[in-house]
């Protein structure tokens, strides 16, 4: 091969070689981008967002609290209180209060 040949065979190798590594490259990306972003979407799926809003959620908490005291502070009670507290609060939405 005369060495104009081999200097346009080595410049084409060089142009694939860098097309097809940036072609790679992109691949990877956006291989990489829908794995984050199933990841996020998976994520998303498997938190639990609260029922109902932190104001509410709050004051429930406040009322099982006032109940245990209430009670005399004494343990083992905590999901009656709890229960007992949201029924209270429920009420008072309906109520209006």
């Amino acid at each position: 091969m005369s060495k104009v040949v081999k200097s346009i065979a080595g410049a084409v190798k060089k142009a694939l070689t860098k097309d097809l590594s940036a072609k790679a490259v992109k691949a990877d990306a956006v291989n990489k981008t829908e794995s984050v972003k199933k990841a996020a979407d998976k994520s998303a799926v498997q938190k639990k967002e609260p029922v109902i809003g932190d104001k509410v959620y709050r004051r429930i908490e406040e009322k099982a609290y006032e109940l245990y005291v209430a009670r005399g502070c004494h343990h083992g009670k905590s999901l009656e209180d709890w229960y007992e507290a949201e029924a209270m609060v429920k009420d008072e939405i309906r109520r209006g209060l």
